[in-house]
């Protein structure tokens, strides 16, 4: 269980911390405010020994060509 998060220099995010984290977290925002990118942080991190899901993000976010 992830019990913080801090995110540097990811898509909107220069700097973002969530501290602490419980055993539920609702993410609440206006469109285009980073919810996604939040969640895809985490899938990235989780998927650290992997490579594919940062390329699968990015290809689907049109940032680069399959």
């Amino acid at each position: 269980m992830l019990k913080s998060l801090s995110i540097e220099n990811f898509r909107c995010f220069k700097k973002f911390d969530l501290n602490p984290l419980g055993r539920v977290n609702l993410l609440v925002g206006k469109n285009n405010c980073g919810k996604t990118s939040i969640l895809e942080a985490i899938h990235i991190l989780c998927s650290s020994q992997n490579p594919d899901p940062l390329k699968n993000i990015m290809i689907r976010r049109g940032d680069v060509d399959e």
